[in-house]
């Protein structure tokens, strides 16, 4: 049954790109953290991946109340350089 829910998102208008879920992104590091004892968890990869994701978090539920287009435009000039940052971090 869950697994079904995914196969709408192969049914989405050809402008529309599926990027995946940054929730599950999220709790990977989450995880990893939880894996370390506390006092080596600030600064450690997985905080610092947690935070890139909790960032573009934030951002999200701040653009909650704009139409598409005006989402679509704070996404490239305040998103994308996040997600920029955490992309060159993970290479």
């Amino acid at each position: 049954l869950h697994a079904d829910g995914y196969q709408g998102y192969h049914k989405l208008p050809e402008n529309i790109r599926v990027v995946g879920c940054w929730a599950h992104a999220r709790r990977k590091f989450d995880e990893a953290l939880q894996t370390l004892p506390k006092e080596d968890r600030k600064g450690s990869l997985a905080a610092t991946g947690e935070c890139y994701c909790t960032r573009l978090f934030q951002l999200e539920e701040s653009f909650a109340e704009l139409t598409p287009e005006e989402r679509y435009a704070k996404r490239l000039e305040q998103e994308k350089p996040v997600l920029d940052a955490l992309l060159a971090w993970a290479n």
